[in-house]
């Protein structure tokens, strides 16, 4: 059970150590931190995080359709090597093109989740030890150069193994931890600047700031596939990355790291070995008390706390499910016989459903239910619950439909997916320690890349079968997605909230 005391807040530090243990680089490094603490509006920063998420999923809605053309054309040539025009070749919508194309891209995601399923426990401490800024920053220059490498590939793609973007996936998401740590980074600053009564609704705003941007960014695509080409949209969704690092560069420090007064570092100065291996196994004796320290932190958020680790669970199946998002557009490309650029438009649908989801009906409800239950803890878990029984149904009958009309239908109910990772992660910053919330988020990060490290290969091994069998089997990967969400659903309603757990009313 968290600890929802006053005692601990925000802007306190994950790991601590005393004046006594530092150097004196640390401590004027601390001073000059606290001297730069942002007096910006949480509004301000709020809205640059926004910015940053929208330009960097603004970037997925042009690499996306222009990525799949391009590697489906390269894998096309290799198994029908006098193809002249890709994109117009029935032949690279035949079945053992799509395999083939399935599994690459479901293995490059493996490889870069991998790095990330490292990094995140790692990144979360030292977000919480010396600060959001840095680590932010770091994500998004991964973010920045994975896209360009990938396109290096490709271009030399008669020379080069296409497979080679599996080794760019892992070098670049080990540079900051990939999108999962960026954004396990923003809601953490988001949370730094927030109440706990606001984090819903930003959540719910956040995921709105991600949809809204594939609504104006895929039409965009369109227009550049069918102008320009997929090399053209491809360099257009780089240009998207740089303007999102360019918007993390503005975003200020939000967390007091250290507070060591003027008398400590005075002290620490004059205490510090004047040689250099003393000086060297005094930091290794800090690196190895903060390691300590870390796990001992990791397990108070996770260990010690069931109920939360009960949810945190939940997190990853429902990860391994969301992968279905990454496989439809190919399923709808090749279910419906449509081009990249025609089934991303369709995808469109699913984002404009999201975005009145979030923006409006979502925060209502929330507003709503949580007036009825007098708890944004009760109010969470209901949201949760209900959200992800919903699209257990929608996602089942995407898989089994055979009408195009019907699946741009069920898009709209399984768009709630949403609403259940907004609520489900306000329901665990309540339940954790107002101090712990970058390593609660770098912890759910840890298992949501776990899922998509199983997904990658799972879903893409479904696909290939779905398509063994036939036709009407192509949806395969949906079925499975909607029994992993039934796991999830089961964990979630299985949760029971206590007297203890639930505050009063803000």
């Amino acid at each position: 059970m968290a600890n929802l005391s006053a005692a601990t807040s925000e802007h306190s530090p994950l790991l601590r150590r005393s004046s006594s243990e530092a150097g004196p680089d640390a401590a004027s490094q601390v001073v000059e931190d606290n001297e730069k603490k942002t007096t910006r509006s949480p509004f301000f920063i709020i809205a640059l995080l926004f910015a940053s998420m929208a330009m960097t999923q603004l970037s997925v809605s042009f690499v996306g359709p222009a990525f799949s053309q391009i590697e489906e054309g390269v894998i096309c040539r290799r198994h029908h090597p006098d193809t002249a025009n890709p994109a117009h070749d029935p032949r690279c919508k035949d079945n053992e093109v799509q395999a083939d194309l399935s599994m690459l891209r479901g293995l490059e995601f493996s490889f870069s989740i991998a790095p990330a399923i490292l990094l995140s426990l790692v990144y979360g401490i030292a977000a919480d030890k010396y600060g959001r800024r840095p680590m932010l920053r770091l994500a998004g220059l991964g973010i920045m150069v994975i896209f360009p490498l990938d396109l290096l590939v490709f271009w030399f793609s008669d020379t080069l193994d296409i497979r080679l973007i599996w080794l760019v996936a892992v070098i670049a998401t080990a540079i900051g931890g990939g999108i999962s740590i960026l954004e396990a980074l923003i809601l953490t600053i988001a949370s730094d600047v927030s109440t706990p009564k606001q984090r819903t609704n930003i959540f719910f705003y956040f995921g709105a700031s991600t949809v809204a941007t594939p609504l104006l960014g895929n039409p965009l695509a369109y227009l550049a596939m069918e102008k320009g080409g997929p090399w053209l949209t491809s360099c257009i969704g780089c240009a998207c990355n740089v303007a999102a690092f360019l918007l993390i560069l503005a975003v200020p420090e939000t967390i007091n790291v250290k507070n060591v007064p003027d008398q400590d570092v005075t002290n620490s100065s004059a205490s510090l070995p004047t040689n250099d291996a003393s000086y060297l196994r005094l930091r290794w004796d800090e690196a190895i008390l903060s390691a300590k320290n870390a796990l001992k932190c990791l397990r108070a958020v996770v260990w010690d706390n069931k109920k939360l680790s009960l949810i945190l669970i939940s997190t990853l199946f429902t990860k391994i499910g969301a992968y279905v998002n990454l496989i439809l557009l190919q399923y709808i490309a090749k279910r419906f016989s449509l081009s990249w650029a025609e089934a991303n438009l369709a995808i469109s649908i699913k984002y404009f459903t999201k975005l009145i989801l979030t923006v409006l009906i979502l925060p209502l409800v929330s507003e709503a239910v949580l007036r009825m239950t007098g708890s944004s803890l009760r109010r969470d878990l209901l949201l949760s619950r209900y959200c992800i029984l919903i699209t257990v149904v929608s996602t089942f009958g995407i898989g089994t439909t055979s009408s195009a009309t019907v699946l741009y239908a069920l898009l709209v109910p399984f768009s709630l997916i949403e609403g259940y990772s907004a609520a489900i992660k306000t329901l665990l910053t309540q339940l954790t320690n107002d101090g712990e919330t970058a390593i609660l988020f770098s912890t759910i990060a840890v298992l949501e890349n776990i899922g998509l490290l199983l997904a990658g290969p799972g879903f893409a091994a479904a696909f290939r079968l779905g398509l063994q069998w036939g036709e009407g089997w192509s949806g395969l990967p949906l079925l499975l997605a909607a029994l992993v969400f039934s796991v999830a659903t089961i964990i979630v309603f299985s949760v029971k909230l206590d007297a203890e757990d639930v505050p009063t009313l803000d």
